[in-house]
């Protein structure tokens, strides 16, 4: 995990950044209502964590397209495993290393998410910024993603399962190439043009453990800017 965390330079302890994008598809008109999403196409969602080498560590895929983030993240095998056995069924340490992630998601020990609302200080504005560094690397990883397998942008089928098939598969490739130093270039290649960014934010309530976390990773933060003593 240590050399994993080394490779996010901006945010300590990072082990992998998460976010959730969209692959349209085709779906029967008796199941669209489920499958719209906030860009009134039919679409499943692929939630997945990557490295700081944009390789995807894990991904979650299926869930319809009119689903929140939060929700899909909620119901996926990796949490569904956190709930059963604890969180040190993944991470060896949540007092060391996390997940990192945007205001979609619930603020977690294991899953740090920005300070929210409209009174952030100065020293958690300049948390946000850090942790937002670090976080634009799952952007990058779909951007790469959806650019060279340009098929992952709309998969033609009202075949739901095969969708997902398909989509997994590009998941596989896009880390095989990573992996051999395949470096060819695409003009699509970047931040995911399919950022969550219309999702509602979830409120920072309950775990006050996690709030702790997250305050003395902005203090050190802030610290190790200004080398306050």
């Amino acid at each position: 995990m240590r050399d994993i965390s080394e490779g996010f330079k901006k945010y300590p302890g990072v082990i992998g950044a998460v976010d959730g994008t969209h692959i349209f598809v085709k779906v029967e008109k008796s199941q669209q209502d489920s499958y719209i999403d906030r860009y009134r196409r039919t679409s499943i969602n692929l939630m997945a964590i990557c490295d700081s080498n944009t390789l995807f560590t894990y991904v979650f895929l299926g869930y319809p397209g009119s689903a929140h983030d939060s929700r899909v993240f909620e119901n996926s095998i990796m949490c569904k495993n956190i709930e059963r056995h604890g969180p040190n069924f993944y991470f060896l340490d949540t007092q060391k290393y996390h997940l990192i992630g945007d205001s979609a998601f619930a603020l977690r020990t294991w899953l740090i998410t920005p300070y929210r609302g409209d009174n952030v200080t100065r020293k958690q504005k300049f948390h946000n910024y850090c942790l937002s560094s670090d976080r634009v690397k799952i952007e990058h990883c779909f951007g790469a993603y959806k650019g060279r397998w340009r098929r992952v942008q709309y998969i033609n089928t009202y075949n739901i399962c095969k969708a997902v098939e398909i989509a997994t598969a590009a998941c596989v490739l896009h880390n095989f190439c990573i992996l051999h130093k395949d470096t060819w270039s695409n003009d699509f290649f970047g931040i995911d043009l399919d950022r969550n960014i219309n999702q509602a934010e979830l409120e920072d309530r309950g775990n006050i453990e996690a709030k702790r976390k997250r305050n003395r990773i902005a203090d050190t933060l802030f610290l190790c800017r200004y080398n306050i003593e």
